[in-house]
């Protein structure tokens, strides 16, 4: 499911996790260590809180992971096949998911919160105020750095940024399309 929020542009949100990254001292030029940033996000903020939780746990029962916002305190829940994917493993799509969960606490701190009068399953929502896309696209801007990334092969991108090879893809998809676009404003 997903919900209306305050709209936003992706140049927003890559230069966020740029100026987020400098800030929490995270200086690789493509791996952002998301356990590490998990685990800090309650040293961080007194708000946030992190629960590593069986499958059976019916928040996340269906999901990998989930932040559940309750009085100003805001709860991630990881499912912990994810975590020990990501932990053990490094396994990228687990990584996503993570990041994913933090880029929604991170959105619901600066305003980006849930029009909980409209919410959408299968309806057309615009992707700059969809709250899922928001947080997918900054879990991305964080995990496959724009600028350092451009140019370089879907496999380059998984193996220095450590993500799945669906999240590359994308990213090298996101020049294409902005070389197509840029052919058409000539």
């Amino acid at each position: 499911m997903d919900f209306l929020t305050k709209p936003t542009k992706r140049e927003y949100l890559r230069a966020l996790a740029k100026a987020f990254k400098k800030i929490l001292g995270y200086t690789d030029l493509y791996y952002m260590d998301v356990i590490d940033l998990l685990e800090k996000m309650p040293i961080l903020f007194q708000n946030v809180f992190v629960e590593i939780v069986p499958q059976s746990d019916p928040d996340v029962s269906k999901v990998p992971g989930t932040v559940i916002p309750k009085n100003g305190d805001y709860i991630i829940k990881i499912r912990e096949s994810i975590y020990d994917g990501a932990y053990y493993r490094c396994i990228g799509g687990y990584r996503m998911h993570i990041m994913h969960e933090i880029c929604h606490v991170l959105l619901f701190m600066l305003g980006h919160q849930p029009k909980y009068d409209r919410a959408f399953k299968n309806e057309s929502l615009n992707p700059y105020e969809s709250i899922e896309w928001q947080a997918k696209a900054l879990a991305g801007e964080f995990l496959i750095p724009y600028e350092e990334t451009k140019g370089i092969s879907v496999k380059q991108i998984m193996e220095v940024c450590k993500v799945s090879k669906q999240a590359a893809q994308f990213r090298v998809n996101l020049d294409l399309n902005n070389k197509e676009e840029k052919q058409y404003e000539k």
